[in-house]
């Protein structure tokens, strides 16, 4: 049942739940089916989102990012830095570029330096949030590649997984 929250359009708090099929995750090309989205019943405005197991999503995306073959792409980079909490600034220290830096990076002024790339991953990957990584495969990552990671990450009743995983799961 759909929480009763106000729509802000025409006032109403009647509303129902629509399942969403393929949202991406902020600004990356990684997708989601299977949040939910609450919507007036009234008159069709959204107004608002719930968020199934978000924690465990997020380490799933960012496992998938940090084992992503191909050099990251500014959104990929900004949503690895974000998510951890770390500031630009804070960021910019730890690899020792300045902050200005970081800024032409995520707004894709400059291209993100292949060190800089391998480094975040790794920072991601010392706070624990995504498991066993082979740091080996760093060395295999195609810097002259930077197309985004298209996966799809789809909710099942055993939590979220890529969607080729799952289909073979459900069979």
């Amino acid at each position: 049942m759909a929480p009763k929250l106000e729509c802000p359009n025409c006032g109403s708090d009647q509303n129902r739940s629509e399942v969403i099929v393929r949202r991406p995750v902020e600004k990356t090309s990684v997708v989601v089916t299977g949040h939910e989205r609450i919507v007036c019943a009234v008159c069709g405005t959204e107004v608002g989102l719930t968020l199934h197991r978000a924690g465990e999503l997020a380490r799933i995306v960012m496992g998938a990012l940090v084992r992503k073959p191909r050099r990251l792409t500014k959104e990929e980079f900004e949503y690895l830095r974000r998510r951890n909490g770390w500031k630009s600034n804070e960021l910019a220290a730890s690899l020792g570029v300045t902050p200005s830096t970081v800024s032409r990076w995520e707004s894709g002024a400059a291209p993100i330096l292949p060190t800089a790339d391998r480094a975040l991953r790794l920072m991601v990957v010392a706070t624990g949030a995504v498991g066993l990584f082979d740091v080996g495969e760093l060395g295999k990552i195609d810097d002259t590649d930077g197309a985004p990671l298209e996966v799809e990450i789809v909710l099942t009743e055993a939590g979220w997984m890529p969607s080729g995983l799952a289909d073979r799961k459900a069979s």
